[in-house]
């Protein structure tokens, strides 16, 4: 996909969502599903228009084809592109089962305007922390050094710069610095998308700007030695990509109603 544009692309990030099978299940006290429909509601609603929606990983907690099916039927008929890539949680040979069919995908390239979006897939099945693994690295070299003319998005489900949870931090990128450094290479990589960590992340490196997002259901609590949840609701993130290069982004937090 690639099309040409002077305005700046309008791009959403949703993480996290932890879809059971069963819509109504709960767990630390929330409802996944209704928590991701409410905050997806908002941020459609007061985002108009949207140029991509990125769900960056663990979408199902049971990853079982119907729990993908039916947040498909969900995203389908909006006619938005949808990329989603895998958490430690997905099955992501399923994923790409049911999002097969545009506008929902897993495609791993996206090329809007003098942007490209790279998805990558940085689970280690069966385990909670995240690998680049070599063919999926090659991929990564080859589409920067292929495309110097576009500024780069990367995203990705596990974090790449320390949330100082440590309990969290047990479950980061695996060879983050060598990650991060090897970006650094490509003058055009202007952002890093990921989520896994259930809070806000920032930082810049090199230029590059590293942003971690929070959950679309519940939030572990920063700063701790063990897991912990906290109180604060369900968020998303705002991306805006200039035609220039620039970023603007935010964390929009749902908002509750009586």
């Amino acid at each position: 996909m690639c099309s040409t544009t002077n305005k700046p692309l309008t791009l959403l990030q949703f993480s996290d969502l932890h879809l059971f099978t069963q819509p109504d299940k709960r767990i630390h006290n929330i409802f996944p599903e209704q928590s991701f429909l409410q905050i997806f509601k908002q941020a459609i609603t007061e985002n108009p228009p949207v140029d991509l929606i990125l769900l960056t990983g663990d979408l199902a907690e049971d990853p079982y084809q119907a729990v993908y099916q039916r947040l498909n039927q969900l995203l389908s008929p909006l006619q938005i592109p949808v990329v989603c890539l895998p958490g430690n949680h997905d099955d992501y040979q399923i994923m790409q089962n049911v999002f097969i069919q545009p506008p929902v995908t897993c495609n791993k390239l996206t090329r809007l305007g003098n942007w490209q979006i790279i998805a990558l897939n940085s689970q280690i099945i069966g385990e909670k922390e995240g690998s680049i693994a070599p063919l999926e690295m090659e991929f990564l070299k080859d589409t920067l050094a292929n495309s110097e003319e576009l500024f780069s998005v990367v995203a990705i489900h596990h974090h790449c710069i320390p949330t100082n949870s440590l309990w969290m931090d047990r479950m980061q990128l695996e060879d983050s610095d060598v990650f991060l450094k090897m970006l650094t290479r490509y003058k055009r990589v202007k952002l890093v998308l990921s989520g896994h960590a259930h809070q806000p992340l920032n930082a810049l490196i090199s230029g590059i700007t590293i942003l971690g997002t929070p959950s679309t259901c519940y939030q572990f609590k920063p700063n701790s030695n063990n897991f912990a949840i906290t109180n604060k609701p369900a968020c998303y993130r705002w991306v805006s990509l200039s035609p220039n290069g620039d970023i603007a982004s935010k964390i929009g937090t749902l908002r509750l109603t009586d």
